[in-house]
């Protein structure tokens, strides 16, 4: 990992109050950790957790993919979710109050209602943490290119009302673009 991203992963655990997560979140998307394809979705990490006979397991587990990828923020609320469970109340707040600050920080880009809006992710799984939170049950997609930026809509329903989601995925399209060329170039 980059020494400013080390720098600012460390402070930002530390203490999430006080820490910056857009330029957190900046930093990854030029460091060497930037892996997007290495986040994991909810659905996925039950997978990997289910079998744990108990909360020392799965907070184990959540500690082993946060040591690899420190902004997965799956891996971070459940092993908040761990933490709680295993009654250690500071390491759950300081796990959720991460989560969530990582979470503000996309919300912060714009306000996902327009391709001028759209929140800017740094991988395809906090699209579906955004969904989770929202209540959104997505029903379809599309991917569109507006000059240099490349952006996801999605449409579904949050309560039955329909509704539609920008995002913009131009960091982590842009990566998974050049490893393909890296690998058949």
């Amino acid at each position: 990992m980059s020494s400013s991203f080390t720098s600012l992963v460390q402070t930002a655990e530390a203490n999430p109050a006080a820490a910056d997560f857009a330029a957190l979140r900046a930093a990854y998307l030029t460091s060497e950790a930037y892996r997007p394809a290495k986040h994991i979705m909810q659905s996925k990490l039950m997978q990997i957790t289910n079998a744990a006979p108990g909360f020392e397991q799965v907070s184990e587990t959540c500690r082993r993919i946060l040591s690899a990828n420190p902004m997965d923020l799956e891996a971070r609320r459940l092993y908040g979710l761990a933490q709680e469970e295993l009654g250690n109340a500071a390491a759950a707040e300081q796990a959720y109050a991460f989560a969530e600050a990582m979470i503000d920080a996309i919300l912060q880009t714009g306000d996902g209602k327009s391709i001028e809006g759209a929140w800017h992710v740094v991988a395809e799984a906090e699209i579906w943490t955004l969904f989770k939170i929202f209540g959104m049950r997505p029903s379809g997609q599309t991917r569109q290119a507006v000059g240099e930026r490349i952006y996801d809509i999605f449409d579904g329903q949050i309560d039955d009302r329909p509704v539609t989601m920008y995002f913009d995925v131009t960091p982590f399209v842009r990566h998974i673009d050049q490893l393909i060329s890296d690998e058949t170039g």
